[in-house]
């Protein structure tokens, strides 16, 4: 079993509904997930921000804060160190010239020996010469 890295680009489709959420639901089921600590926290600003801009009601906003809680709570993915990663991932950022939010990820992708999978295809996009394991969702 391939041990996945997802990015809260593709978590957050479990929560919300999205383009490609059917696919972000079928990988996370089928797999060993791992991701940096703040995963939970973009979630969450990800869910209350679509609500702020009017995306979902209040009363949608506060399931899927929920169910992203009762998901972190149940510790189906294993989190990870972001002081640990944060050294890794600021060297990634500097060579991508890219949000350094994202390269926690691609850090720890590259630490655990396995495959980030994203939905940011500015992510794919610079990393791809560099790190082969970033794949699009």
């Amino acid at each position: 079993m391939t041990t996945l890295v997802v990015d809260a680009s593709v978590l957050v489709k479990t929560f919300l509904r999205e383009p490609d959420s059917h696919r972000a639901i079928a990988l996370l089921g089928a797999n060993s997930l791992e991701g940096p600590a703040a995963v939970a926290v973009e979630i969450a600003s990800a869910i209350t921000r679509r609500f702020r801009m009017g995306g979902i009601a209040r009363a949608g906003a506060e399931t899927a804060l929920s169910e992203a809680r009762a998901y972190f709570a149940s510790r189906a993915m294993l989190l990870h160190s972001d002081a640990q990663l944060l050294p890794r991932a600021e060297e990634i950022a500097l060579e991508l010239k890219h949000a350094l939010r994202d390269c926690v990820y691609v850090a720890l992708a590259e630490r655990v020996g396995g495959e980030l999978v994203t939905a940011d295809a500015v992510l794919v996009a610079r990393a791809a010469a560099h790190f082969p394991f970033v794949k699009p969702l």
